[in-house]
């Protein structure tokens, strides 16, 4: 059964997009996967204003092999720190 669309509700989907709501903020979970088998191998959960590259130390596994990661990964930074544990950074890029 579908639950009506309250006010209340609606104003808090509105607000989504911007990383608030009326009951406090967002939060996003930052994932790496093995490509191969799909296992998650590393995860953290932060609030939905921390940009992507800031957790990828985080969650990157030791030994990463190729890294397939959106644009938001594409500076320098995030390809030394990839680099740096012997993986290949490999930028797909989204959208159009």
């Amino acid at each position: 059964m579908r639950r009506p669309r309250t006010e209340a509700r609606h104003r808090r989907l509105d607000q989504s997009s911007r990383g608030l709501t009326t009951e406090g903020p967002l939060q996003k979970a930052h994932v790496a996967t093995d490509d191969g088998a799909g296992l998650i191998r590393g995860v953290e959960v932060t609030t939905a204003n921390v940009h992507d590259a800031a957790e990828l130390e985080a969650v990157l596994p030791p030994e990463p092999g190729n890294v397939y990661a959106d644009s938001a990964f594409g500076g320098d930074k995030p390809w030394k720190a990839i680099r740096a544990r012997g993986g290949m950074p490999q930028v797909v890029q989204t959208g159009t």
